[in-house]
Parts: structure tokens; sequence; C-alpha cells
């Protein structure tokens, strides 16, 4: 309310004789004052208000904030879930392995295939014991073993073989006087898929080469076994 116009009023109420003029003017100046502190009210709420609302703004940004973290953090833990997923399966390495036994002849030729015509177990069904060849059927890096029971004192040199490479060379040679010795070689080769592995003759003596008798206490054997998978 104006300055001058209150102490207008207030110099009326107290010179005036007229009590009801001065219950008038009283009435007035106590509308006035009750019409700014409804003014000052209503500016406090609104300030009120405005804070209220860019509270709630500030809660909701950071509610959409946390939403795009957590969907962030969610979409990650799957990507690491399938990583961890692919990863057991690639660990995990599937049973592959074959050991065949009983040579079908006791001398061989350069060039001829041994074959080993008793399959004691074949894990991924690769060994032909009909033709005496193995077929790798995963790629992998791949152990094979050759064990042979030489004759009285022969020479044999043969190769654990591909199409493509030679596994293994090595000799196998009987020293023992009157007796029979069985030796072993060992060869390790990354295989692809299918590839075809044997047990090759180069060079003997003439005459038999193998020991084939007592095959229930020796054996002329034949065996591999899958270490690892490779992509």
């Amino acid at each position: 309310m104006d300055a001058k116009l209150a102490c207008f009023m207030v110099l009326i109420c107290v010179t005036s004789p007229s009590s009801a003029a001065k219950q008038l003017v009283c009435n007035i100046s106590y509308d006035d004052q009750l019409m700014d502190r409804m003014i000052m009210t209503q500016v406090k709420v609104e300030t009120i208000l405005s804070e209220v609302r860019k509270t709630e703004e500030r809660i909701q940004s950071a509610l959409d904030n946390f939403r795009q973290e957590l969907n962030q953090q969610s979409e990650e833990y799957g990507s690491l879930r399938q990583e961890m997923t692919d990863f057991k399966e690639s660990a995990i390495v599937p049973t592959v392995a074959f050991l065949a036994y009983n040579l079908n002849d006791a001398s061989a030729e350069e060039g001829q295939i041994l074959r080993f015509t008793t399959t004691k177990f074949d894990k991924g069904s690769g060994y032909d014991s009909l033709t005496g060849i193995y077929t790798t059927p995963v790629a992998g890096v791949y152990q094979f073993s050759v064990q042979l029971y030489i004759a009285n004192g022969q020479w044999y040199f043969f190769h654990i073989k591909t199409e493509e490479k030679v596994i293994l060379k090595t000799v196998f040679f009987d020293d023992a006087g009157s007796h029979y010795g069985s030796q072993t070689a060992t060869g390790t080769a990354v295989l692809d898929a299918n590839t075809r592995v044997w047990v090759e003759s180069e060079l003997s003596f003439s005459g038999n080469d193998f020991f084939l008798g007592h095959q229930h206490r020796a054996w002329n054997s034949f065996s591999g076994v899958l270490i690892n998978t490779i992509n």
C-alpha cells in the first residue's frame, strides 16, 4: 500500500470524530495488509513450486541416466556372457582317439601301407581297418604313435605321413641277439579335418620284418589322439 495513503488513513482514524469513518479506514488498511500478505505468500508458493519442478527435473534426469547405464550394463553383461559361453564351448576338446593292432603281414615292401586289422577303440570313427588309414574327424593338434615288434636282427625304416606331408621319419632295429624287441615312435602334427594319416614302409631287409607271435603279450600297433582343436 502507498505510504502517503497509509499515513492519511491513520490520520483520519486519529482525527475523525466519526467512529464509523475510523472503522472504515481501519478496515481498508487491514484488507490492504492482508492482500499484501497474500501476494507475498503467493510469490513464496510460486518460488517453492519452481524449486520443486527443478528438483523433479533433476530427479527425472538422474533416473533417465540410471536407466541408460543399466541398459548399457545389461548389454555388456549379455555380451560377456555370450563370450564366456563361446569360450567354454571352444575350450571343450571332443574325445577323439583310436588304437589299432594286429599287423596283417610279417613283411612290408617299400611304399606299402601297414594295415592293423583289429581296432581296440575308435572315438570319432576315423580308423579304417581295411586300409590301415586314419581320417581326422576335426581340425586340431594330433599325436600319433607306432609300436612295432621287430624280428630278430632286422632293420626297418618307416614314415607316419599324410597325402601332403610326413609327420615322422624313423628307423627301428633289433639288436637283442636271439630275442625280438618292441619299439615305439611318436609324432605330432597340426592337421585339417578329413586328413588321411597312415604308416608307410620305406626300407627294410628281405624276409620277415616283424614278429607276429605272442600278440597277447606284445602288440604291433598304430594309435592317435586329438590333443586340442583349432579354428
